[in-house]
């Protein structure tokens, strides 16, 4: 089994490009709004590296403490990382076309943060990576990814409908 752990993160973490469009002085403009996404999207990916923990790097036959403690090691440097991207997404001044669909990105990242919190306290359980894998397969990070990805068609819909060229590719 290859996978990394903040490779779900990353998931959720979705690859933005350049885009356009104007606003009022109250409030920032679309185009200033998508630019500080892109920036945090940016500076998110940059942090994931650092964090990576390769579950297939994991021996197959792990004594369970071994299993237990990489498993939250690579959990915990997710949940950070999380933590760090929904700070950033919480600090971008939003205008009001944006803010409904911003909000509904914010609280999946959010459902996130709950998501990984409980795969940290549910990892004692685990006896190997096929049962983690089975966990994450069953659980609340679908709803959470959906979610996201969700959101982040509106949004994107929000950046067509105004004509700014911007590939928030929600489904990666």
């Amino acid at each position: 089994m290859r996978l990394t752990l903040p490779a779900i993160l990353l998931l959720m973490l979705s690859a933005v490009a350049p885009l356009g469009c104007g606003g009022s002085s109250d409030q920032p403009s679309l185009k200033e709004y998508y630019a500080e996404l892109i920036r945090v999207q940016v500076e998110g990916q940059q942090r994931t590296p650092a964090a990576n923990v390769n579950l297939g790097e994991i021996p197959a036959d792990a004594r369970p403490e071994e299993l237990h403690r990489l498993l939250k090691a690579g959990l915990t440097a997710s949940r950070e990382l999380n933590a760090a991207f929904l700070e950033d997404l919480k600090s971008i001044d939003t205008p009001a076309e944006a803010e409904t669909a911003h909000g509904e990105l914010v609280a999946a990242i959010d459902a996130l943060d709950a998501w990984l919190n409980e795969m940290i306290a549910g990892v004692d359980g685990v006896a190997s990576l096929e049962e983690f894998g089975a966990m994450t397969e069953r659980s609340a990070f679908i709803d959470a990814e959906q979610a996201f990805i969700e959101a982040c068609r509106k949004l994107q819909r929000i950046a067509d409908a105004n004509s700014i060229v911007v590939d928030l590719a929600c489904t990666h």
